[in-house]
Order: structure tokens, then C-alpha cells, then sequence
């Protein structure tokens, strides 16, 4: 990839293809499901469903304590009692305060969340209202995200320009 004197765009591109690596293991995994439609995969490709996906993967692999959970939380500001009782999983309603900023509103995430739940890329606890689902990344979504990882390295170190289309 091209480079100026002070910009590798190598850097820049990495964002671009890593979500071109993630859709294809989505569209994969899309493919096997007798479920799927067109809707789905879009919504399940999408930078949203990307994020959600590699949030639950770093924060399943941080491997929290207590105490850390309640401060990841509590940075989000989001430690409210009942978000701290469903350690180590994450609420839905902590979830919607933390993907706030992607410009979905809380109905948009939790249909999201229940698609990648339907997909089986989240593992969801649902005790019924008024508790908020309990949600973690699952093993296909653990899966899922390390085969995108590794093909992304493979990719990256082609090295070929405009390989991120």
C-alpha cells in the first residue's frame, strides 16, 4: 500500500479491510444458516454489529474480575446496581448506553443483539421482564471473530494496493 512521507495508508486501510475479512466470515456463516435473508446479513455485516461483536470478544478475553467489570462499567457510566449483578456477563441496558454512540437507537441495538443472538455469535440469558438480558460472546462468535482476524493478517501482509475494496 502507498505511503507518504509522514502516512503509511497501510493504517488506514486496515479498518476497511478487516470489515471486508468480517463479512466474508458473516456471509460464510450466513450461507450454512437455513434462516438467513438478505436483511439479516446486511444488518449482521454492518460496522454496528462488527463492533458489538469485537467489544464482547475483548472484554470475554480481558478475563475481568469483579472489580474490573465494575469499573469498565463504571466508565461507561453504566455501574448501576443491576448492570453490576449480572457479572460476568453485560446487561442489555449497559450495552445500549455503551453502543449509544454508534447512531442506533436502543430498539435498533436490541434487535441487533437478538439477530447476533439468533445467529448464535452471542449467547443470550433472557429471565423476562423487568430483568434486562445477560449477554456474552458465544464460542461461533469467538470463532467467527478470530477466522476474520486471521484472514485480515493474511491479507495485510499481501500488502496489495487498494486491497481493502
Amino acid at each position: 500500500m502507498a505511503q507518504t512521507d509522514d502516512v503509511d495508508f497501510a493504517v488506514l486501510g486496515s479498518a476497511a479491510l478487516a470489515m471486508k475479512c468480517f463479512q466474508r466470515e458473516v456471509e460464510k456463516l450466513a450461507e450454512k444458516s437455513e434462516k438467513s435473508s438478505p436483511s439479516d446479513v446486511s444488518q449482521l455485516v454492518s460496522f454496528p454489529a462488527y463492533s458489538i461483536l469485537l467489544f464482547m470478544l475483548e472484554y470475554d478475553a480481558a478475563g475481568l474480575n469483579q472489580k474490573k467489570h465494575q469499573n469498565l462499567l463504571k466508565k461507561f457510566g453504566v455501574d448501576t446496581a443491576g448492570n453490576l449483578k449480572t457479572y460476568p456477563l453485560l446487561s442489555q441496558s449497559a450495552l445500549f448506553e455503551i453502543f449509544g454512540g454508534l447512531g442506533l437507537s436502543r430498539e435498533s441495538i436490541r434487535r441487533l443483539l437478538i439477530l447476533l443472538s439468533d445467529y448464535g455469535l452471542l449467547d443470550r440469558t433472557s429471565k423476562g421482564p423487568p430483568f434486562p438480558d445477560q449477554l456474552g460472546i458465544s464460542k461461533e462468535g469467538g470463532r467467527l471473530m478470530r477466522r476474520a482476524a486471521k484472514r485480515l493478517a493474511k491479507d495485510m501482509d499481501k500488502a496489495k494496493q487498494f486491497g481493502y475494496l
